[in-house]
Order: structure tokens, then C-alpha cells, then sequence
């Protein structure tokens, strides 16, 4: 069609979207992907998403483990990474049309016969401390505390303990994850530079080869994500002794859907808007050692989305900086930005819109890798360029005027704290 994008579906119900392009010389991107990814991990699995990875890369295949599959790929550009995805379990994958038959081998058997060794549950357990550790310890660590808050206390976004992460054995992993790899509805997508006739035969004899998959995904029964009641104000902190801390202060918006795109388009020129100018108030009222941003992250998964401004600042300033996002956001949501602002948000993504279209990755992970399941993305990289051209001012105020109120803000102060241990004296 248009877009150069080639869609089969075999005989045994894989789907497989293919496009050939010259962007990177011996070069082909594959992704593979099937099952229900972290919509289907139950709330009380925590962490279970993340062991679950490991223990497949690092388990290797029923046949050989992960240091031997090393030795016999030796010289060969070959390679599978595994991860759960919002909506989807993926293997991801890069080769080049040299080594293409044997990377699809490769994915094949990771399907099939998945390794699940002990020696993997073993590596996890030794990465738990360090894992432990940075949650407690760091500021990211903070962050991903404000996530679990944020998705409203769902057990398949909160920070696991260090119990629950000691408690994963590897039929965990198995019993979750090994049903849906023999058998759920697949799609495998290939961007790159190959031969078109040559890569078909070497789907059929490998993907081709596979027992015969469920022929529509399947809907996992998730429960909705609701996130906490705006207005809010809330603190949260981390062990530490350097003076690190951050302002966060998300709105709430609205999800991806095939109905939203273009208002989660205009979001994100919205939030351009709104990061130029927490740079230039921040640093103006603050000095420059400050990283102001701003974001939109509507979720086509979980059904809700959100935009965020936040800043990085010492603990003495991380009020005032609270309130001044707050203020920015409100006078923007009340008296709108100028065409100026909007010219210079937009500048950015008109640069990116001519990028992508050169990149296999962007074809591959945001255009062709969902492609069957949900035709209607096709349409989405149809008319992005056109929507991008054709925004006004007025829609972009309009969105503003509604997201941007502090009534619909969830302040978050995320702060060090030095917890001393003093030593009895004997």
C-alpha cells in the first residue's frame, strides 16, 4: 500500500507485517508480538512482570543455556531481548540479511523452548539488593513510588519488596507467561534492508512451522487504573545525604485511543508550550542550575493519561518551585499562549516528523508492530504530518484552558531524608 507496508496472514493464524527500506544499510529490526503482557498480570503479582524478563533472557533455551548460545553465535549478528509490555509480551530483535534465517530461528525457539533454568531465578536473587537498594536509596527510586501512587495503589504498578522479590520461584514465570508462547495470537514485524521473496520463505519455514494460533487476541479483564482525587498534595521521600530532591506536579488528561489521537497530538504541543516556559520562569526566578520539563503520557493501555511538569531542585526550593508550576500552568490555562510559543513548541516535532519517516525503528515500534491487531494505526501515521501542519492556536488554548487548572493538579514533592543510626554506648 502507501505506507510500503506488506501484511500476510500463514496458514497457522501468525500475522506478519513487513517493510523493506534502505534507511540503514544491512540492517533489519524484528519485533514478535503476542499475549497480554502487563495488562494480564494479576494486581497481587507484584514485581512479577520484571523477574519474569530476566528469567527468560537470561534462561536461554530448554536445549542450551545463555553462555553457550554465545559460543555457538560467535561471529553471527544475532540476538533475542524478551519483555512485557503494557499490552503484549515481545522479543525484540536486530540482524542483518545475512544472519536473518538464523535470527528467526532464534525467536522461534525461544517460543518454543524457552529455557526457565534455575541459574536465572539465581541471578535475579542477585540483583535484588542492588534492586532494594535504589529504591530506597535514590531519587528515581522516589519516582517510581509517585507512579504506584499516581495508578491509584494497582498492585501491577507498586514498588515490590524485597520479600515479594525473594519469593519468585521460576514456574512463576512459566505458569504466567510459557501457555501464552505456545499458543496466543502473534504478530512478527520485520523493517530493514532485505529480500523481500528470500525473507517470506524464511518466515514460512520458521514462524510458518509453528502449531496453529489463536486467531484474535485475547481482551485481558483488567481492572481499570483510577488515579488518585485532584486536588492533592503529597510528599515523598527517599534516604539520602545529598540534597536531591523534585517537584512533580502531574495533570490529568486523557488516554490514546482511536478516538483521542489527534487531541493527545495537540497535548503534546501543549506540553512543549508548557516546558519552554518552566525554563524560562524557573530559571529567570531561580538561576539556570535547574532542568525544568514538561510531558504528556496518555496510556493506551490503562485507560487514563496524564501531563506533567516537574523540575529537579534542592530540598529548600522544592516548594517554591511546586507552586511556580503550578502558577505557570494556571496563567496558561486562563489567558493562553501567543502564536509565538506555539510556532516555537511545534519545532521540534516538525523536525522529528521528517526524521521518523527515515527511521526503521520508528516504522517498526510505532507504525507496524500492531498493525493487524489495530488497523487503524496505519491511518494514524497517514494524517500525523497533516494534523501537526493544520493545528491552531485556538485548539491548543482550548486544551489548556481544560487540563491545566490547579483543581486538576496532583502536587508531588519528592525530598531526601538523612536517617542516622547512633551508636549505644556500651
Amino acid at each position: 500500500g502507501d505506507l510500503g507496508i506488506r501484511q500476510l496472514v500463514l496458514s497457522n493464524n501468525v500475522r506478519v507485517n513487513m517493510k523493506q527500506t534502505d534507511f540503514e544499510e544491512n540492517s533489519i529490526l524484528i519485533t514478535v508480538r503476542l499475549g497480554t503482557g502487563k495488562l494480564g498480570q494479576l494486581q497481587n503479582q507484584t514485581g512479577l512482570d520484571g523477574f519474569s524478563a530476566t528469567v527468560i533472557n537470561a534462561g536461554g533455551l530448554g536445549q542450551h543455556s545463555v553462555d553457550e548460545l554465545s559460543r555457538i553465535f560467535a561471529g553471527r549478528n544475532v540476538g533475542v531481548e524478551f519483555s512485557v509490555a503494557d499490552d503484549a509480551f515481545q522479543l525484540t530483535g536486530g540482524t542483518t540479511p545475512e544472519d536473518l534465517g538464523l535470527q528467526l530461528q532464534l525467536m522461534v525457539a525461544q517460543l518454543s523452548d524457552p529455557g526457565n533454568r534455575e541459574e536465572a531465578v539465581r541471578q535475579f536473587q542477585q540483583a535484588i539488593p542492588g534492586i532494594v537498594a535504589s529504591q530506597r536509596f535514590s531519587l528515581d527510586g522516589a519516582v517510581n513510588q509517585v507512579q504506584a501512587w499516581l495508578t491509584g495503589g494497582d498492585g501491577r504498578f507498586a514498588v515490590p519488596t524485597e520479600e515479594q522479590l525473594l519469593s519468585f520461584e521460576a514456574s512463576d514465570a512459566k505458569d504466567w507467561i510459557q501457555p501464552q508462547l505456545a499458543d496466543s495470537y502473534l504478530e512478527v514485524s520485520i523493517v530493514g534492508d532485505f529480500d523481500p521473496e528470500n525473507t517470506v520463505s524464511l518466515i514460512l519455514e520458521t514462524f510458518g512451522a509453528l502449531p496453529v494460533r489463536a486467531d484474535s487476541p485475547v481482551i485481558a479483564n483488567s481492572p481499570a487504573i483510577v488515579l488518585p482525587e485532584a486536588p492533592v498534595n503529597r510528599s515523598f521521600t527517599y534516604e539520602s545525604e545529598i540534597p536531591r530532591a523534585a517537584a512533580i506536579v502531574p495533570w490529568e488528561s486523557i488516554p490514546l485511543t482511536e478516538d483521542t489521537i489527534n487531541e493527545v497530538r495537540r497535548l503534546n504541543v501543549l506540553a512543549g508550550i508548557l516546558k519552554n516556559r518552566l525554563k524560562e520562569e524557573i530559571r529567570e526566578e531561580l538561576g539556570l542550575s535547574y532542568a525544568p520539563s514538561a510531558g504528556s503520557s496518555p496510556s493506551e493501555s490503562f485507560g487514563y493519561g496524564v501531563i506533567t511538569g516537574s523540575s529537579d531542585c534542592t530540598p529548600e526550593d522544592v516548594e517554591t518551585i511546586s507552586l511556580l508550576i503550578l502558577e505557570i500552568a494556571k496563567s496558561l490555562s486562563e489567558e493562553g499562549a501567543s502564536q509565538d510559543e506555539m510556532v516555537r513548541a511545534l519545532e521540534p516535532f516538525q523536525v522529528n516528523l521528517n526524521t521518523t519517516l527515515r527511521s526503521n525503528s520508528y516504522w517498526l515500534f510505532t507504525v507496524m508492530q500492531d498493525s493487524q491487531t489495530e488497523p487503524y494505526e496505519l491511518d494514524w501515521a497517514r494524517g500525523r504530518d497533516a494534523v501537526y501542519e493544520s493545528m491552531t492556536l485556538d485548539e491548543i488554548n482550548e486544551l489548556a484552558k481544560k487540563y491545566l487548572v490547579p483543581e486538576n493538579a496532583l502536587r508531588v514533592t519528592l525530598l531526601p531524608v538523612v536517617i542516622t543510626t547512633r551508636r549505644l554506648r556500651r
